[in-house]
């Protein structure tokens, strides 16, 4: 009973010296010996540390032998059990390579998405400018006219109260002409009054 119980220790913990076994025997280039002894020694109930070990060094080993595929699939599976694994110091840059090929590439981070937001237009600029001059130009159109108007106005008195028809004559045509440039202004005066009012209505319907 108890050589049985100890046999089923045995085989449930392994010999603890084929992992060291395995590596002696890789050191010796004896890779077809060191996978052998790797082999047996995955037979045994392990931890997962010492699994991902013996993978690696299975790796090592294909390696060794040039089975590129072969060495892949250990590391993978050596690194799915333990992700921090690395290789034994001062490894063949071929070996180097499959093992990072074999490693797990982190899925690559999305780029942040940069949304432009077009910056606020200035807005236009009011025509006051424009309304103010056209004003200031009707208001002085429109006094001058009433200056001239009030001169054609003063003339015709004068014209019609003259005692000679030489004076009635020339006074006359002096307050015509007066009454044709009051005329002539104040429609200037309107026309800039009216266009200064249509400058304000267009300005007040456009958007600020």
């Amino acid at each position: 009973m108890t050589l049985l119980l100890m046999l089923t220790l045995a085989q449930v913990a392994g010999p603890p010296d084929e992992l060291e076994q395995a590596r002696r025997e890789h050191q010796a280039l004896d890779f077809e010996a060191c996978l052998g002894t790797l082999d047996r020694a995955a037979r045994h109930h392990r931890p997962a540390r010492e699994l991902a070990e013996i993978a690696l060094w299975q790796g090592l080993c294909a390696a060794g032998l040039n089975d590129t595929a072969g060495a892949l699939a250990h590391f993978r599976l050596a690194l799915e059990l333990e992700p921090q694994l690395q290789l034994p110091p001062h490894s063949a840059p071929k070996v180097t390579e499959l093992f990072a090929a074999a490693r797990p590439k982190a899925p690559p981070s999305e780029a942040p998405v940069v949304v432009s937001v077009p910056a606020p237009s200035a807005p236009a600029p009011r025509p006051w400018w424009a309304i103010g001059s056209l004003a200031g130009v009707a208001a002085v159109s429109g006094g001058v006219s009433l200056g001239f108007g009030l001169d054609a106005r003063a003339a015709m008195v004068r014209a019609n109260s003259a005692v000679f028809a030489d004076d009635a004559a020339a006074v006359g045509a002096h307050a015509r002409s007066s009454a044709l440039v009051s005329n002539a202004l104040l429609a200037f005066a309107l026309v800039s009054l009216g266009a200064a009012l249509l400058v304000l209505l267009l300005a007040r319907g456009s958007p600020p």
